[in-house]
């Protein structure tokens, strides 16, 4: 019931890697109380947006309008992935989250260029990370999906 829910259907695919998790239980020490409430609340798909807190008869079409003035729907997905109230964030912690692979591939012996400019037939495209070791390349762009569809077809999108 929990995963048809719309607070659970975000969870439905997190048994399939137990990295998306892993926080939860092993790094929790290391997370600060508040900061660790705040990290569960925005796994778990219940940040106090106003789609969320207008559920049933107190909810009006105005009553759901986001915050920041952006005339959209305030839903966690918007908040998280949209708004420009929250971009100088996304991109910091996109940003961060690249550093961290490319340090980490670099101690595996990989060579890592960050956001290379790559000449292609339909212009220009400038990926997060282009790694070599040997005669390997691996090209990572990387972002953060919604699991509310299948995690194996956001991958191969």
């Amino acid at each position: 019931m929990l995963y048809v829910s719309v607070d659970g259907k975000e969870l439905r695919e997190c048994h399939k890697t137990n990295l998306s998790t892993l926080w939860v239980d092993s790094g929790a020490h290391r997370i600060p109380g508040r900061d660790f409430v705040q990290h569960v609340t925005t796994r778990i798909n219940c940040l106090p947006t106003a789609v969320r807190v207008s559920r049933g008869a107190r909810r009006s079409t105005r009553d759901v309008k986001c915050r920041a003035r952006c005339q959209e729907t305030e839903t966690a997905a918007h908040v998280v992935q949209n708004c420009h109230r929250t971009h100088g964030g996304r991109v910091k912690t996109h940003d961060a989250l690249c550093r961290v692979i490319a340090a980490g591939l670099r101690r595996g012996g990989w060579r890592v260029e960050e956001e290379p400019v790559v000449p292609t037939r339909e212009g220009n495209r400038k990926p997060d990370l282009v790694c070599q070791k040997d005669e390997s390349v691996k090209v990572i762009d990387a972002q953060i999906v919604s699991a509310a569809g299948s995690l194996n077809e956001a991958h191969r999108k």
